[in-house]
């Protein structure tokens, strides 16, 4: 795979493929640095998760995959919930319940199943995209988290001031909120009668959880790096840029010391 087609690819089997790939080839000869991480894995599918958490309409599938976030950084805890999120998400597909899922929710809610699986690995990958966005939307979720393995971006220590630190790890820890487009909202739907019911897509809170890093703080960061003397602009064209950010991004993992 060429530096053009990675950033261009919409197959997202064959760029796990590749990437992981890199542990073990070279480009040109020239040793490359590892294969990413089980981290990284887990929360590229926890991402794509997110990107139809309105699908995720049972409370169990979307606390799988907060609980699969909080695994994949090492909080405590999280390691004996994980076989509980298992049997939940999966109860979630295979139980009575899974009548009142709409057929659009299906698929989202049986991903949930597969995140929580213990090692993470390209084909959970494989089949977390295949059931919530596509190739199209998870080959830039993927890029956006692994970042360009043609051009691995270097930090110089100067940048990392405290303010640059801390404003990244603020980034990291807040999630944007967004407007549910469901109810826009109001929390519930009118029906027949005038009778209202709960939305099921924020059940009931009119709001999404997007799980994406807030954009203003991103900004605001993108801003301190660049007082503090970045001229790279990769990092500042990734913060400031319109595409949804979500744990595991490649800038602020490298900004916070995560991979």
């Amino acid at each position: 795979m060429t530096e053009g087609e990675w950033l261009a690819s919409t197959d997202t089997a064959k760029m796990l493929a590749w990437r992981q790939d890199l542990g073990r080839q070279s480009l040109l000869g020239v040793p490359t640095y590892t294969a990413a991480s089980n981290r990284k894995l887990r929360l590229f599918a926890c991402a794509c998760c997110r990107s139809v958490w309105h699908l995720l309409t049972d409370t169990r599938s979307r606390r799988a995959v907060e609980t699969a976030e909080r695994f994949a950084d090492g909080e405590d805890g999280c390691s004996h919930s994980m076989d509980r999120e298992w049997t939940d998400a999966w109860a979630v597909v295979g139980g009575p319940e899974t009548q009142n899922l709409r057929t659009n929710e299906r698929m989202p809610a049986r991903a949930c199943g597969w995140l929580t699986s213990t090692h993470p690995n390209v084909e959970m990958c494989n089949l977390v995209v295949k059931d919530t966005v596509g190739d199209l939307v998870a080959a830039a979720l993927l890029r956006s988290i692994v970042g360009n393995p043609f051009a691995p971006v270097t930090l110089d220590d100067t940048w990392l001031t405290t303010t640059v630190v801390s404003l990244a790890e603020a980034a990291y820890q807040e999630r944007a909120v967004d407007v549910c487009k469901s109810c826009w909202g109001n929390g519930w739907h009118i029906i027949d009668n005038d009778e209202k019911c709960k939305c099921r897509s924020c059940n009931g809170e009119g709001v999404i959880q997007t799980g994406q890093f807030n954009p203003d703080r991103l900004g605001i960061l993108a801003d301190a790096i660049e007082d503090a003397g970045c001229t790279n602009a990769t990092i500042i064209e990734h913060l400031r840029g319109p595409d949804p950010h979500y744990r595991g991004d490649w800038c602020i993992d490298l900004l916070t010391g995560r991979n």
